[in-house]
């Protein structure tokens, strides 16, 4: 893909409850050499939501040159046109060099744009390997390779594909970008921008109080001003669940040395955790916590969720339900302390550390967690499924750019042919060519996700490709 105007390849869920999963993956944008061959007034790659509901992409693999705004721009925001939701980004193995003209950073992550955001990204942005990303000279004109923002209220979750998290001060940013810096290759620092005085900043991910789950028959109070001393007697129980897992002398140690606190937690936060502190939401989000009077055992969840039984849920008929469980928060911000990362594919929903607990849930370690815990969980790299290959036109909200190639299994019932046809992208999606129905539209995939510039100058009039 060559010669856009706007954003060359952008993705935007507009304003209220629209939301996008899917991928990204294997293009090359632009010709190194070839001035402003990538975008001549925008981004090379653009992934923006506007409030809404949860949101992911993968963006791995793709070749990126002579953009006008970033190579890659992620931006999540406007919780006045739909609330507060999740993003999650993976951002791996790109090359991202050669800006144009007026090219400012190689990777940017806006999160936050109006007072009253408080979303929720869980980023992971390299790794080891072939998942580090490359940039190289990609910042230009007082940009940086690598541009993090933090603003308002919002929450950074901050991981690499090799199964870490971020653990230093929320708002240190030379701890930030030492971490940064050893999980991708780049030729000038990154820089990092935190509101001034947020207590949340860039972290492990935190946990989200989710819909649904089970709601109580007759509704019971929850715990809407939970103490310190509520808290503190659920800490030593979460501290025993480990212990029941296996936890070896050292990790013990660790988890007695974390310090826990009570505060207002902004938007769906339930639990936080940052440099070996710990912050609980004071009322769950508004859902009320299950404070377990007898936490050593789980009588109130008689339902197994799946074959270990550390999964469990409760019924409607008794105080857990309609309420979120405490123990599961603490035990889950334990796990952090102990390097796990968040999960936030919907297939791992019932593992510890699942990032989402909606009512009546209760999550357990176990001597599985313990295992990744002591040697690192090593995430590989997202790849396409081959079931990629046949698409068909949905409005289901997934998306799939793949190198913009077509196999032999692919027809032209519901997309244009881009081997046949030999005019340039730009003249494709700008209003200037007769071909058949946008070929983008449909691919419903399945995610594969582990765990300053101003607003307005991000937000292009024209993209020579937007869904």
């Amino acid at each position: 893909m060559r010669d856009a105007v706007g954003t060359a390849l952008g993705i935007s869920t507009g304003s209220g409850a629209s939301s996008f999963t899917g991928t990204i993956d294997s293009n090359t944008i632009g010709v190194a050499g070839v001035t402003n061959s990538g975008s001549s007034q925008g981004s090379d790659i653009g992934f923006i939501t506007d409030g809404g509901a949860n949101s992911s992409v993968t963006i791995t693999n793709n070749h990126l040159y002579q953009y006008n705004n970033d190579g890659i721009q992620v931006q999540t925001g406007d919780a006045v046109d739909g609330g507060n939701a999740r993003l999650t980004a993976i951002v791996m193995g790109n090359t991202v060099s050669n800006p144009g003209t007026f090219g400012n950073h190689g990777f940017e992550l806006n999160a936050g744009t109006v007072t009253g955001d408080a979303q929720s990204v869980s980023l992971t942005m390299g790794g080891t390997g072939a998942q580090e990303n490359q940039f190289l000279g990609s910042g230009a004109n007082g940009g940086t390779d690598i541009r993090l923002r933090d603003r308002f209220d919002t929450t950074v979750g901050l991981h690499a594909g090799d199964g870490t998290s971020y653990s230093g001060g929320s708002t240190d940013t030379a701890a930030i970008s030492a971490y940064v810096l050893a999980h991708n290759t780049v030729t000038t620092a990154p820089t990092f921008s935190v509101t001034a005085g947020s207590v949340n900043g860039f972290g492990a991910s935190p946990m989200l109080a989710a819909d649904g789950g089970v709601q109580a028959a007759v509704a019971t109070p929850g715990e809407t001003h939970l103490t310190q001393s509520e808290l503190n007697s659920v800490v030593s129980a979460a501290i025993a669940q480990w212990v029941k897992a296996g936890v070896d002398s050292d990790q013990l140690a660790a988890l007695h040395a974390v310090t826990f606190s009570v505060a207002d937690l902004a938007g769906q936060i339930v639990g936080l955790e940052s440099a070996g502190h710990i912050t609980i939401d004071a009322d769950a989000a508004g859902h009320g916590w299950f404070v377990d009077p007898t936490p050593s055992n789980n009588f109130e969840f008689t339902h197994a969720l799946n074959a270990s039984g550390s999964s469990l849920q409760t019924d409607p008929s008794t105080a857990a339900a309609g309420h979120l469980d405490l123990l599961t928060a603490v035990v889950h911000e334990l796990g952090h302390v102990l390097g796990l990362p968040d999960l936030t594919s919907a297939s791992d929903a019932n593992d510890l550390m699942y990032i989402d607990l909606a009512d009546g849930e209760r999550r357990l370690p176990t001597a599985t967690d313990v295992a990744q815990a002591a040697v690192g969980s090593v995430k590989a790299m997202p790849t396409q499924s081959d079931a990629s290959s046949g698409q068909q036109a949905t409005n289901s909200g997934g998306f799939d750019f793949s190198s913009f190639t077509q196999t032999s299994s692919q027809t032209n019932t519901s997309h244009a042919d881009l081997a046949a046809n030999n005019q340039t992208l730009s003249d494709l999606f700008s209003g200037h060519s007769n071909v058949a129905a946008p070929w983008w539209l449909g691919h419903e995939t399945t995610f594969i996700a582990m765990g300053g510039t101003p607003t307005d100058n991000h937000l292009q009039a024209h993209h020579d490709l937007v869904v």
